[in-house]
């Protein structure tokens, strides 16, 4: 019943209803990249974090190479909601272990006998899920409207420094709590990344700086072909032993052309 309580969709139930929710809980632990449902499957049930990370990505082509990230669901969050309101629902996207992971899984029909016994959990939920769909109605927004901006910037000069420094300050905005970009394109007579532009804190003025393929958080943008974010402070952009950027985090996104990365 611990666990329960260290859910926030769950705080404020009074023990007796977490008793019976516990006795319809499942515990699993995930292997960092292993799969927890695949898109198309069916919808049956709720998961909640208790420890770990997982990758909601939606495949976007017929073969199932290319994928879009939708989200990423950490600690204390949950997924999978969207399956409990209609008979025979399938998942539209596929669920991943981005690190290793235990999960507490509610039964789909067991959660749903319960919401109609205990109203204050019926009530919690439902306003869990009108937040979640709220955030994304925001993020969605925020996505088009970015999209659309960095659309006319690039088609209205050749000037890449240009370019890259406006296609930053509008992702920058964009993104909750980014303090740092960096605008790189790849050089196929040096075969090196080089920046073209930077903005935010970061350790020093680095526009024009090259850096090899083969630097960690490149190399995973490149084998990944999305984009990728990492805590990993031995997986940071850097130069040599000399880090860019100290933050808590790193995302970046490749443009791909072609099959290749630009």
């Amino acid at each position: 019943m611990d666990d329960l309580k260290n859910i926030p969709l769950f705080a404020n139930l009074s023990d007796s209803v977490l008793v019976r929710l516990n006795q319809i809980i499942q515990k699993k632990n995930y292997p960092e990249r292993t799969m927890i449902f695949p898109q198309g499957s069916p919808g049956d049930a709720l998961y909640l974090i208790l420890e770990g990370e997982v990758t909601i990505r939606q495949t976007m082509d017929q073969e199932g190479k290319q994928f879009k990230t939708l989200g990423v669901v950490e600690k204390g969050d949950f997924f999978g909601e969207m399956s409990l309101f209609k008979a025979g629902e399938v998942h539209s996207a596929s669920a991943f272990a981005t690190k290793e992971s235990t999960l507490l899984i509610l039964p789909k029909e067991s959660f749903q006998k319960l919401l109609e016994t205990e109203k204050d959990l019926a009530k919690d939920f439902l306003i869990a899920i009108m937040e979640r769909i709220s955030g994304r109605l925001r993020r969605m927004n925020h996505y088009f409207v970015t999209v659309y901006q960095t659309g006319m910037i690039t088609g209205s000069t050749e000037d890449l420094s240009w370019i890259g420094e406006n296609i930053l300050e509008k992702i920058t905005f964009a993104i909750d709590h980014a303090e740092a970009g960096l605008f790189l394109l790849w050089n196929p007579f040096n075969e090196e990344f080089e920046i073209t532009a930077q903005r935010g804190h970061l350790t020093e003025k680095i526009a024009g700086v090259s850096i090899n393929p083969e630097e960690s958080f490149l190399k995973a943008m490149q084998e990944a072909r999305q984009p990728v974010r990492t805590t990993n402070p031995e997986q940071k952009l850097s130069q040599s032993d000399s880090p860019f950027y100290t933050g808590r985090s790193q995302l970046g996104g490749p443009l791909i052309d072609d099959e290749r990365i630009i």
